[in-house]
């Protein structure tokens, strides 16, 4: 008989070549092992944590949202919540949200949605676990997602509270914040503002071609 806990060895194979660029590889490895987990009763699983990330990294990757939700989902069967499960949940909506018409109604809810599942993984940020692999879930990483969403949703004050959120974790200096900071003003606030942000950006990174487009957007508004 196969053994049942196969798949946690396994979940350490496909983290492995994951990360050491080996995607297709990865992916295969993950195929099998998740066979494991979806053809037995969840009581007879060891954890699927690891494994269910990685996979659903590869997911996203491979631009399976769908797949991503799925996988999350029965791993939140096997396990119950957990904010890495929230966090790439709601990376699943965006790239869902991104395959939508601006303005549709499908667009609107996967937004609405990885918003909700952002703010799920920063409620949990509380709660012990035993493992954790994307980091900064339930902290500053899902923060700064909410900055954006809020952006994407025309929500300028909430994405303004999630960079002031989000800065004491990440760091002032973090230029991920930095850029999300320059873009609220950009889009809903003061352009002078945004423009001499953007300057302090460039100072810093000048070779982050993000930076550069902000700063011809600063300078056209």
């Amino acid at each position: 008989a196969e053994d049942p806990s196969d798949h946690v060895a396994r979940g350490y194979r496909v983290a492995e070549l994951l990360e050491a660029g080996r995607a297709e590889e990865a992916w295969a490895e993950s195929e099998v092992a998740w066979s494991q987990v979806t053809s037995t009763p969840k009581e007879a699983h060891l954890s699927v944590h690891r494994l269910a990330v990685f996979r659903a990294l590869l997911q996203q990757r491979r631009g399976d949202a769908s797949g991503c939700l799925e996988t999350l989902a029965r791993a939140e069967i096997c396990e119950g919540p957990h904010p890495d499960y929230d966090f790439l949940r709601a990376i699943a909506h965006e790239l869902l949200a991104l395959g939508c018409s601006e303005g549709s109604r499908g667009r609107l809810r996967h937004l609405r949605e990885a918003m909700s599942a952002q703010r799920a993984a920063i409620s949990r940020s509380s709660t012990r676990y035993a493992q954790r692999f994307v980091t900064g879930a339930a902290g500053s990483a899902s923060q700064e997602r909410i900055a954006v969403l809020a952006l994407l949703l025309g929500e300028p004050e909430a994405a303004r509270q999630a960079v002031q959120a989000a800065a004491p974790q990440a760091g002032e200096e973090s230029l991920t914040l930095r850029m999300i900071r320059v873009e609220v003003e950009l889009t809903f606030g003061d352009p002078a503002l945004a423009l001499a942000q953007v300057l302090t950006c460039l100072a810093s990174e000048p070779e982050e071609p993000d930076v550069w487009t902000l700063a011809a957007l600063a300078c056209e508004a």
